[in-house]
């Protein structure tokens, strides 16, 4: 988190009635496959904190924001459509401001 605070968070598992298997439920500051909470990419992607920024200090370097960056556009169609899927508001404007 910022200023390297640290937070311990409860992750459930659960087992599937169908076909038995076990799946993660993560909660929504959380990222999967990613060390930093999804406020902390967020605030990177948007260009709100910086590397070398005071706030910023515990933060990885630049080309881990880049890449930040480069996975959120990546994934950027696979959003837009699970946004479409459950009929989010949330249109492919608003994504597309990534891709400039």
């Amino acid at each position: 988190m910022y200023n390297g605070e640290q937070r311990h968070i409860h992750v459930c598992r659960y087992k599937c009635a169908c076909c038995g298997r076990i799946h993660t439920g993560l909660p929504e500051q959380v990222v999967p496959f990613k060390h930093y909470g999804a406020e902390v990419i967020e605030s990177a992607v948007d260009e709100i904190i910086e590397p070398g920024a005071p706030e910023a200090e515990d933060y990885p370097c630049e080309k881990t924001f880049r890449n930040w960056t480069d996975w959120i556009n990546k994934n950027t169609p696979h959003i837009d459509s699970a946004l479409r899927s459950i009929g989010s508001p949330i249109s492919f404007l608003f994504f597309g401001e990534l891709h400039s």
